[in-house]
């Protein structure tokens, strides 16, 4: 059970680092809004509604955070394998 619940820790940290920007970072933008995410002040609104950010480096900064956040995930995979691990080594030397 823990050796299927590491291998869809590491599915599911290497989609995070993959798709941040095209699927996390929108997703963000749609339950935080684009202000909160890189400031107000750095959000140029067009007259057709779409929008530019003018400040990449804090944008950057969320995308960063999130690519962090799937790397946390992907590396919990280890910890789970060292447990599992540990535990059958235990296991087999209390049976000698």
């Amino acid at each position: 059970m823990i050796k299927i619940i590491a291998w869809g820790l590491v599915i599911l940290g290497a989609l995070i680092i993959i798709f941040s920007k095209q699927i996390v970072f929108p997703g963000l933008e749609i339950l935080l809004g684009i202000e909160t995410l890189v400031g107000a002040e750095s959000v140029y609104y067009n007259d057709n509604g779409s929008y530019v950010v003018t400040n990449p480096g804090a944008m950057m900064k969320w995308v960063s955070s999130v690519a962090v956040c799937g790397f946390l995930v992907y590396a919990s995979r280890v910890g789970l394998l060292i447990i599992v691990k540990w535990r059958a080594r235990t296991q087999q030397n209390a049976g000698n």
